[in-house]
């Protein structure tokens, strides 16, 4: 999962790993983040795993940050709460997914949710339908579940935004896988 601990080493065999997957015509997908690294001992599939620090730190500390400028397709956003930045697990966090990964990281691919039917949002959702809901409406473009069929839990989450107005049909559009 990782190549290495420290920053220098896994950007650089990161960045050949992505580079290389690019050249193959493979779309590569670094997870988790933001990420834990020892940080918290929760399993995020049990409970929720609480970080300490603020976003900056996990922004200039992250070992994703290589993967990004060499043009990695997609993110999986974990399920990790950051109490000095945001209440809400990244996964579901606007302030998260838009003003850190899109705004100061600049990233502009595909950011996908780790598993919704995991422990660690059962203290922030009703059930997956409402995380897909959290996780679409905060900017993810593409949900995981484990057992449940992903594009039609999707498709539903999409249904339920568009019907009540929060997002915009031409959004859909958009984020609709």
């Amino acid at each position: 999962r990782l190549f290495g601990d420290h920053p220098q080493t896994f950007g650089q065999l990161g960045a050949a790993f992505v580079e290389g997957l690019n050249a193959a015509g493979v779309a590569g997908c670094l997870k988790h983040f933001p990420e834990a690294a020892g940080d918290t001992s929760e399993d995020p599939h049990q409970k929720t795993p609480i970080l300490k620090g603020s976003a900056t730190t996990f922004r200039t500390s992250s070992r994703y940050l290589p993967g990004l400028e060499w043009g990695l397709a997609a993110l999986m956003i974990g399920h990790l709460v950051c109490p000095d930045y945001d209440a809400l697990p990244a996964s579901i966090s606007p302030k998260w997914i838009e003003r850190i990964i899109r705004n100061k990281m600049a990233f502009d691919g595909v950011i996908i949710s780790d598993s919704l039917d995991m422990g660690a949002l059962g203290p922030f959702v009703k059930d997956e339908g409402d995380a897909a809901v959290k996780a679409i409406s905060a900017g993810c473009f593409k949900n995981r579940v484990g057992v449940v069929q992903e594009q039609g839990l999707d498709s539903c989450a999409f249904q339920y935004l568009v019907g009540n107005g929060l997002i915009s049909i031409a959004s859909e559009r958009e984020l609709a896988p």
